[in-house]
């Protein structure tokens, strides 16, 4: 059974995560509706404006389940029938909850993830640990259904089975709401750090990730007007510096790009780009592998919707310093610049830096592109599921 610390600031309400005694101070467990729909969970106004309703009480049930009540005891038996797929759920507590706030979300019942139309699973019986590069590689969204069992059959009649809906996430918490957060039908949104939900909700209790489900990307975007995402053409690497092309997309403000030397974590370099399909990423270091990701966006009354990720694409870098000296002092830059968008104004000169790549006996001047002072990199979210304000504490 779980201890909660409810404090009357309108802060926060602080606790620990499901079926444990202790009481953790890294935690934020929201039992009240108006702080709980304080936070930005999504960058889109509409799904934004359906989690405030789900938070208010309508999760599509036959009685109001808001933030903070405790309807949903095991004694309290509902069913959900899908608004698109048909199918009727029946159960108790964060079961039939999830599949309410889902279907509320989405128009389809879960289940034990047997008839899903529009809808597909990211994960089957899994790990026993979630991450920020494993959700950051599925590309888990806002509204992800979250199954976590002690065992292959989903424990879907026993306390050895949990199932939850996430909000938000980012490198260091997670963010989630569900029907049951301390045993006794509570509703409530939790914010944790990933390594309390993986101690509380999945290898801590000796639980793995059971299912992870979300709607496909094309139904998703076209329901909540996402920007449609793009794919890589080609990637092509010239000594220290990478030209990425990508198709694009109609209606849009402009794209990101990020690049990285880890396959999950993509984003050692964050930058945006106007309505352009190219651009040349450059500083890049030598022998290293890297991975690039591009995404559309819009930006409409001053709200910023993303699209999914593209597949990452890989690329290497591999080139020879045949001399090197430099007049004055150079800094490394940290973003992308168009190569078309290159000129003598800016750019600043390395004196004196010859390159000679593997197997050629050409050598050529190097230069390095400097950061636009109107560059809007710094206005832009840095993840799409992540809340433009943390919880205070």
């Amino acid at each position: 059974m779980r201890k909660l610390i409810t404090l009357t600031l309108v802060t926060a309400v602080l606790g620990t995560s499901v079926f444990t005694n202790q009481v953790s101070a890294n935690d934020d467990v929201i039992t009240s509706a108006s702080v709980a729909k304080s936070y930005t969970y999504t960058e889109s106004p509409d799904l934004q404006k359906k989690i405030g309703e789900i938070i208010d009480g309508s999760a599509g049930l036959r009685t109001k389940t808001p933030v903070g009540c405790h309807k949903l005891k095991a004694s309290n038996s509902f069913s959900v029938t899908g608004r698109d797929n048909g199918q009727t759920v029946r159960g108790y507590q964060c079961y039939i909850y999830a599949n309410a706030v889902y279907n509320k979300l989405f128009g389809e019942t879960i289940g034990h993830g047997t008839n899903l139309k529009k809808s597909k699973k990211l994960i089957s019986n899994g790990g026993k640990t979630a991450s920020y590069n494993l959700f950051r590689k599925l590309d888990v969204r806002t509204g992800a259904y979250f199954r976590a069992s002690v065992s292959k059959s989903g424990n879907y009649n026993s306390n050895g089975g949990h199932s939850l809906i996430i909000l938000s996430y980012d490198q260091d918490t997670i963010s989630y709401i569900d029907g049951n957060s301390n045993g006794r039908g509570l509703v409530a949104v939790t914010r944790e750090s990933w390594k309390d939900f993986n101690k509380r909700q999945l290898s801590g209790i000796s639980r793995r990730i059971h299912l992870l489900v979300q709607p496909k990307a094309t139904y998703y975007d076209k329901m909540y007007n996402v920007p449609k995402s793009t794919t890589i053409k080609t990637v092509s690497s010239n000594n220290q510096y990478v030209t990425v092309k990508w198709k694009k997309v109609k209606n849009i403000t402009g794209y990101q790009i990020v690049c990285g030397n880890a396959s999950a974590n993509v984003q050692d370099k964050v930058v945006t780009v106007n309505n352009s399909s190219n651009k040349a990423v450059i500083n890049l270091n030598n022998n290293s592998k890297y991975y690039l990701k591009v995404r559309a966006f819009k930006n409409t009354n001053n709200k910023i919707m993303y699209s999914n990720w593209s597949k990452a694409k890989t690329v290497t870098i591999s080139y020879k310093v045949i001399n090197q000296t430099f007049g004055g002092t150079a800094t490394p830059q940290q973003v992308v610049e168009s190569e078309s968008n290159i000129t003598a104004e800016e750019t600043t000169q390395y004196a004196d830096w010859y390159v000679e790549k593997e197997r050629e006996t050409t050598t050529e001047e190097i230069t390095e592109t400097s950061v636009s002072e109107n560059s809007d990199e710094d206005n832009m979210p840095e993840d799409y599921f992540v809340p433009k304000r943390k919880l205070e504490k």
